[in-house]
């Protein structure tokens, strides 16, 4: 171990008087306090001879350093945390050190810094693989392009050499210098790969104009490479989804079996507003997989194109191999979807015990029901709830479809019990609470609905939801519309663009007679929410405003939909007597 003098600190240290706050800051202040006092300790000998200063070892100011160098870059320094480094780095025998050192004196521009540094690495790690990469950052640095060069040529064109040529420019921060050295680089090489390479560098050093001239460019020397398209496609996919179509249907032509570019191309279709297409070129690929085939039913659920669902229904039975439980889900899924529920009951049926087995079995439960066997139904969910369904989950969605088929086959009232059976098994469930809050409301019972949602306020104060129906409601029976508005501004600074919050934020100010404003808020919110209530609300204020013909449109659009919905009757009613 080296052993170095130590001369007596003086002054305060700025940096580390920043730190008070800092999680080890009392630890880090015990050591640094240590070294300090050591450093500063006199003995005196004879009675009048001061002793030799005490002796430190090196490694014990390298850690001081590096402590010193942490204070500084917590507090933004950079210039003063190079410093540090480069201390640390003299002092230590670690050539990582010396590489953290090299790394913050390229980022704080301290070109003649990093050379002494990258030489104090060469001398500790003589063999390092990146020093090169690391030689050419440096020249670069220093203003030098031409030993840059040098130093990169002598990296090569190899994928290796070109990942830790751009890791060591990445500490660079000046781009007036990095990116015309990286567009030489370039135009130096004749690969394709190299292209992408430094594209792509240069889109995640925040140049995107620099990144799409290499990748034109690029599209220019290597026109029959799919790969160059695909990449100019990813560059334009945000700024012009279009565009990045254009290039991908190109990249599929030279490369028809490329799954990533199909994928890609779905992906960007879908974003173009095309998810029919996208759904035909992921059921191109070959051969199928659970990944490419639920894709392409995704897709076809997305554009509503039954045909194109039962395509994909057709290759999901064809995958090879034993059906897995999740693709026996899915199969009962999208067989419910064409409208073939026997074989959707058949496949949730074949799901054995395991983590899917409740949701498959609620589903068979819900298929009874919907055949017209009420009781078939209850029994299945009194069987699953009696041998114990796993998880709150599968407990929960149990209670919500007994509620559901008791409300449609017997009422309200019993409905209200089995939400009461479900709190009483697990109490203060949210989702539990939150379903007996509506039916409260649909009953008349105002009082009971408002105590589960300020409950459900009271445990969880950001509840968007319970915040918007609270408020909702007491806007739409016009009572304490203050109170309301407070309720809703808090919702709406949770989940601002929630097209039901926005309707009821419509609503508040019809009823307050802000028909301006209300107008904008209900059509936002009926712009993303096809419902028959937010139909209802727009027609009505688009008809106080006088615009009759557009209140009717809007109307019997919803009226289509949901031709037996209570608001929306009572307010054409109303309006069209």
């Amino acid at each position: 171990m080296r052993i170095v003098g130590v001369t007596p600190a003086t002054g305060k240290n700025p940096g580390t008087q920043a730190y008070r706050l800092a999680p080890r800051s009392v630890l880090i202040a015990v050591i640094c306090g240590l070294i300090q006092a050591c450093a500063g300790t006199v003995h005196t000998v004879s009675g009048t001879e001061a002793a030799p200063a005490p002796m430190l070892a090196a490694d014990d100011l390298a850690l001081f350093e590096r402590l010193q160098a942490e204070y500084a870059l917590q507090a933004g320094a950079g210039e003063q945390a190079a410093d540090r480094l480069a201390k640390a780095a003299v002092l230590s025998d670690d050539p990582k050190l010396s590489l953290s050192a090299l790394r913050a004196a390229l980022n704080a521009g301290r070109a003649t810094a990093a050379q002494a540094l990258l030489a104090r690495w060469r001398q500790l790690q003589p063999d390092a693989p990146a020093l090169t990469a690391y030689a050419a950052a440096a020249a670069l640095a220093g203003g030098d392009s031409d030993g840059a060069h040098a130093a990169a040529d002598i990296l090569g064109s190899a994928a290796e050499g070109r990942r830790r040529l751009a890791e060591a420019l990445r500490w660079l921060p000046s781009l007036e210098r990095v990116l015309p050295f990286v567009e030489a680089r370039v135009e130096r090489s004749g690969d394709a790969e190299a292209w992408m390479h430094w594209a792509a560098f240069a889109r995640d050093r925040r140049a995107p104009e620099t990144a799409m001239r290499l990748a034109a460019v690029a599209l220019q020397r290597f026109p029959a490479d799919a790969r160059v398209h695909a990449f100019r496609a990813a560059l334009l996919r945000e700024r012009d989804p279009a565009a990045a179509v254009v290039d991908l249907e190109r990249a599929l032509e030279l490369d028809p079996a490329s799954t990533p570019i199909r994928m890609s191309l779905a992906h960007a279709l879908d974003a173009a507003g095309n998810a029919a297409r996208a759904s035909s070129v992921v059921a191109g690929i070959r051969p199928a997989s659970d990944e490419s085939v639920n894709a392409a039913i995704a897709y076809a659920a997305r554009a509503a194109q039954p045909e194109l669902l039962r395509a994909g229904y057709r290759q999901l039975q064809e995958l090879p191999g034993q059906h897995p439980p999740q693709r026996l889900i899915l199969l009962g899924n999208v067989a419910e979807m064409v409208g073939a529920r026997d074989e959707a009951e058949r496949w949730y049926r074949q799901v054995p015990a395991g983590p899917q087995y409740p949701q498959a079995q609620l589903r068979v439960a819900a298929l009874r029901y919907s055949a017209g066997d009420a009781a078939a139904a209850l029994s299945l969910l009194a069987q699953l709830r009696a041998g114990g369904l796993p998880g709150r989950d599968a407990l929960v969605r149990s209670y919500l479809l007994e509620a559901e088929i008791r409300q449609r086959s017997e009422g309200i009232d019993a409905a209200l019990r089995v939400h009461d059976a479900g709190l009483h098994m697990l109490a203060d469930d949210a989702e539990l609470m939150y379903a007996r809050a509506l039916l409260f409301a649909e009953a008349g019972r105002f009082e009971e609905m408002e105590r589960d949602l300020r409950r459900m306020i009271d445990l969880d104060p950001g509840d968007a939801d319970a915040l918007n129906a609270l408020g909702y409601t007491l806007v739409d029976r016009n009572l304490r519309l203050d109170e309301a508005a407070q309720l809703l501004a808090r919702a709406e600074r949770i989940a601002a663009d929630s097209p039901a919050l926005l309707d009821s934020l419509g609503w508040l100010a019809y009823r307050r007679g802000d028909l301006d404003t209300a107008l904008i808020k209900l059509r936002a919110a009926h712009a993303v929410l096809e419902d028959a209530e937010v139909a209802a609300h727009l027609g009505e204020v688009l008809w106080q405003k006088g615009e009759h013909e557009q209140a009717k449109a809007v109307w019997e659009s919803a009226r289509k939909l949901d031709p037996e919905h209570r608001v929306l009757r009572e307010t054409m009613r109303r309006f069209q007597p």
